[in-house]
């Protein structure tokens, strides 16, 4: 195979994965269409909610590891990152996307703002202590 079917499989591959998480995010038919093709089942009735009880624990607890390696994502650090690195990463991606870094370029600076604005809300939600 040549680096084009490479590259062509690679731009599939991240397209799905974005479509699963999007699907996940909202609800919507990705979602649903990729959960279902991993063996996830229906989903339940319309107003039917499930009951309190261990799997209701385990959702909770893979919803908070998701959000996690989310936001670790943000700052470009792997799921085990410790907070050491949390703050180092913060530190090094300030500098790099603060906005009067782009002042002659207002399009850059309007992006470098937007991508601050998601860093530090990234290390202040993994950086807050828990409860």
């Amino acid at each position: 195979m040549g680096l084009t079917e490479w590259l062509i499989i690679l731009a599939i591959a991240a397209l799905l994965f974005r479509a699963r998480q999007v699907g996940r995010a909202t609800g919507g038919v990705a979602g649903e269409f990729l959960a279902g093709a991993r063996g996830a089942g229906p989903r339940p009735e319309a107003g039917r909610q499930p009951g309190p009880g261990p799997a209701a624990a385990v959702a909770a607890s893979d919803r908070a590891h998701a959000e996690r390696r989310r936001l670790l994502a943000v700052l470009e650090l792997p799921p085990d990152a410790s907070l050491e690195q949390i703050e180092r990463a913060w530190r090094d991606l300030v500098k790099v996307w603060h906005p009067d870094r782009f002042a002659r370029d207002t399009a850059l600076q309007a992006r470098a703002t937007a991508r601050l604005a998601e860093i530090n809300a990234a290390h202040e939600r993994l950086t807050q202590a828990p409860g």
